[in-house]
């Protein structure tokens, strides 16, 4: 009988913390945490090739949310393969950012010029005297027949928050929901899937990431959903949906609410210039 090959496996505590090899790989940790979960990924799951701490952290939410190990296993190489996906489309997203704002800085400057000109070849123009054409001396005409007078033309801003750009590559979502702005619901919007600051629990914040589907997910991403999109996602029961609605309440938010409608007026009572 042939003897079973065991994998090499070892650690060791080094002054600034602690050294992990795996058949020959050797990963660095400066925690116990980040040692556990390099044991995970690298010995438990087999993963010899280094990975980043957001990998990591998706792969053992991934195992922390789906109960079966098959379907924990097949979620991580979707989240890997995903994450790999949004590194490599990062740059040439910034690169397309980077184009816009000089396009629309173009076009701002354009349309300020031609406003401008509009405006002084207005004020050039010489009235017609009634006295010269007898023919166009005004009518008499009712309240209903007086035309509007037409809008001057403003000029546009642009808006760079990062908040708003969040929300201006994701796919238009007919909102149900309209919550009163307050400083406070920003906040809470605004903060980021995680345990630290949400005080919610990993398989909670895993479904609101699938739901949100962003890599740097907010709040606000997930919540500008309706709730039936979190109960198509397996795993959202009735403990998770309890979790969620009691954080939602006491944060005086809703699903399916008008995000874009917050972030906006957050905007214009921090950038005066937007209109």
């Amino acid at each position: 009988m042939a003897k079973k090959q065991l994998t090499k496996v070892s650690v060791q505590t080094v002054p600034n913390g602690y050294l992990l090899n795996v058949e020959g790989n050797g990963y660095m940790y400066f925690t116990l945490q980040e040692l556990l979960e390099g044991f995970f990924v690298h010995v438990g799951l087999n993963k010899l090739n280094w990975l980043d701490r957001d990998t990591i952290t998706d792969l053992m939410t991934a195992c922390a949310t789906w109960p079966k190990e098959g379907d924990a296993i097949q979620e991580a190489a979707r989240l890997t393969a995903q994450v790999e996906d949004l590194q490599q489309s990062r740059t040439r997203d910034a690169s397309t950012i980077a184009t816009l704002k000089n396009q629309l800085a173009s076009t701002s400057k354009k349309l300020a010029d031609t406003t401008a000109k509009l405006a002084r070849f207005l004020s050039s123009e010489k009235p017609v005297e009634a006295k010269e054409n007898p023919d166009t001396e005004p009518k008499n005409v009712s309240k209903g027949d007086v035309l509007p007078k037409a809008k001057a033309p403003k000029t546009t801003s642009h808006i760079t928050q990062g908040d708003l750009a969040q929300t201006s590559k994701r796919k238009p979502i007919d909102p149900t929901v309209t919550i009163p702005y307050s400083e406070a619901v920003y906040q809470s919007l605004m903060l980021p899937l995680t345990i630290d600051k949400t005080g919610l629990p990993t398989r909670v914040l895993s479904i609101m990431k699938i739901v949100g589907g962003s890599s740097n997910a907010t709040v606000g991403d997930a919540l500008m959903h309706p709730k039936k999109e979190f109960e198509k996602i397996r795993g959202f029961g009735n403990v998770v949906a309890e979790k969620l609605d009691m954080f939602i309440k006491s944060h005086h938010l809703a699903y399916g609410m008008n995000v874009e409608e917050i972030l906006m007026k957050h905007a214009m009572q921090n950038n005066p210039n937007i209109k």
